[in-house]
């Protein structure tokens, strides 16, 4: 858990500018779109699917703690090598989540450089695709939700707490 920092720079930068991923960056959803991709290549089974449908329904209808839904749905990914997940995300962003990007996210981006501020992307998305989109936009760094991998396996579980609700507030104090 933490952020990819690239610190050289950073007591030179006048103030931090933090992007969400979902909906600020991109018009889509990383999360949805991962689900969706890893149904298709077979990493995910038609129960996880369908488990992963329901959470999401009862999420949005506030049926179900917004942390258990998410922690719930973080364990489809339990057994999955972490070199396939890098490279499911790597497809999704490449496939989906850059044709998504919003036109005028790159104006903004180009103003908060010529202010001289620090990027960072803020997201509850996964390292994988924040790291994808960090690196395409220029920008300097990602605070984000890490999963846990034993001898290159996924666990299931994050790293830490996914970056969520009132952690993504902690860690953005944090980094400042």
């Amino acid at each position: 858990m933490g952020t990819t920092s690239s610190k050289e720079d950073e007591e030179s930068k006048s103030y931090f500018a933090f992007f969400d991923l979902d909906h600020t960056i991109t018009k889509s959803v990383s999360g949805r779109e991962l689900v969706i991709g890893a149904y298709k290549r077979g990493l995910m089974s038609r129960s996880d699917l369908a488990s992963a449908i329901l959470l999401s329904l009862a999420f949005r209808m506030k049926l179900l703690d917004p942390m258990k839904a998410i922690n719930k749905m973080g364990g489809w990914v339990k057994g999955i090598p972490t070199e396939k997940m890098e490279s499911l995300c790597s497809e999704v962003f490449s496939e989906v989540l850059l044709p998504s990007v919003y036109p005028q996210i790159n104006d903004e981006i180009k103003l908060h450089k010529e202010k001289n501020a620090r990027l960072i992307i803020l997201s509850s998305s996964l390292v994988y695709v924040c790291r994808k989109m960090s690196e395409y936009l220029a920008m300097d760094d990602v605070i984000c939700s890490w999963l846990e991998a034993v001898n290159g396996i996924l666990t299931g579980q994050p790293e830490g707490n996914f970056c969520f609700g009132e952690e993504k507030s902690v860690r953005l104090q944090q980094y400042c």
